[in-house]
């Protein structure tokens, strides 16, 4: 039987900073705020970097692991797409780049659901080491962690479309 409370005893600290990091950029996601489109661009290339280091230390970076996260991008994207089409995004100083964003719970929501596959990810790894190895968990981990990704890239390439469009 899993004892869970001894796992959460032998996590690290820098993932107990990262949870906080998350949820505090979630927090302040919940408020309407300005921002710039080059800060917007900070949050998808963190998940990208992420994913991609995850990808290379767990799989390496084949064409094949590539691809099929490349696969849950194209997904995520879609549903990026989708969910900024139904938020109204304000211009308030096009020379600046500065953009309204309405909030919401959508960025936490998100933002935790990537940490906590993560951090089970890393749990299940840690105790079966030979999970790695299965195609099924490879290709839902790619799969999923693409998702993620792709749903933070959608959502601010339908703010830049937006915001040169007008």
């Amino acid at each position: 039987m899993i004892n869970v409370l001894s796992i959460i005893k032998e996590t690290p600290l820098y993932v107990w900073a990262i949870l906080a990091y998350v949820v505090a950029i979630g927090i302040f996601n919940l408020k309407d705020h300005s921002v710039t489109l080059n800060k917007l661009v900070f949050v998808p290339l963190i998940f990208i970097i992420w994913s991609l280091v995850s990808m290379h230390y767990s799989y390496g970076l084949t064409i094949y692991s590539f691809g099929i996260w490349l696969l849950g991008v194209a997904i995520g994207c879609g549903f990026g797409w989708l969910f900024a089409q139904k938020k109204s995004i304000h211009i308030i100083d096009r020379s600046k780049g500065l953009i309204l964003i309405p909030g919401g719970l959508s960025v936490l929501m998100i933002m935790v659901s990537f940490f906590i596959f993560r951090y089970i990810r890393g749990a299940a790894f840690a105790m079966n080491p030979e999970l790695i190895n299965s195609m099924h968990v490879v290709v839902l981990d790619l799969v999923f962690s693409g998702i993620l990704t792709g749903f933070f890239l959608g959502r601010v390439a339908k703010y830049m479309h937006t915001f040169f469009k007008k």
